[in-house]
């Protein structure tokens, strides 16, 4: 039987990365390095709209069928390691909405730049709790436990502090691609028999 919840985590990080790197290449004067993920789809930039739907929403969304899906098989583990799905489907949910609220590339406070501001907010703080209460729940033990509990620490640290020692557009990039691994990751899990 396939792995449907992987199948699907692994599409979103496909996905999300695909986007990323395609709007990056198709808007000149975009720096990777320097400017912030949610640049790319910021209201007067081109492609933003491209790039809020496949960066942004299809991602989000699509993991949060994966982790829908991922729930759905945890019929046997404890209460804590299925709260940590629940909250990463509300981290999947909060990054669908970044392509929702898109920033303003005028850099004008609006309606949509604090809606967007909550939504990245939500992602990754929902995120931290949710890595954690899954790699602490499970029951199954594996070598994906330390590598959850290491992405649970490691992306609000490249958020936070990252833009101290990388540029802005490396440390969000590289946050965006734990997170994406990490979920990868336990859909993959969930698709192993104990």
């Amino acid at each position: 039987m396939r792995n449907r919840p992987f199948l699907f985590a692994l599409a979103a990080l496909a996905c999300g990365v695909m986007a990323r790197l395609g709007a990056g290449l198709a808007s000149g004067g975009h720096d990777g390095l320097r400017h912030p993920v949610a640049w790319l789809g910021a209201e007067g930039m081109p492609h933003a709209a491209g790039f809020n739907l496949f960066g942004f929403l299809v991602p989000g969304l699509v993991l949060a069928v994966a982790l829908w899906g991922v729930r759905g098989r945890m019929v046997g583990e404890g209460w804590t390691a299925r709260i940590g799905i629940t909250l990463g489907l509300l981290s999947a949910l909060a990054y669908a909405a970044l392509g929702v609220f898109p920033l303003d590339a005028s850099g004008a406070p609006g309606p949509g730049h604090r809606l967007h501001a909550v939504a990245w907010s939500l992602w990754w703080i929902a995120f931290a709790p949710a890595a954690l209460l899954v790699a602490l729940g499970a029951r199954t033990r594996g070598p994906w436990r330390p590598a959850l509990l290491l992405a649970c620490v490691l992306m609000p640290l490249l958020l936070l502090w990252g833009a101290g020692w990388l540029p802005v557009g490396l440390a969000q990039s590289l946050a965006c691609l734990v997170w994406g691994l990490a979920w990868v990751g336990v859909a993959r899990r969930a698709g192993v028999q104990p």
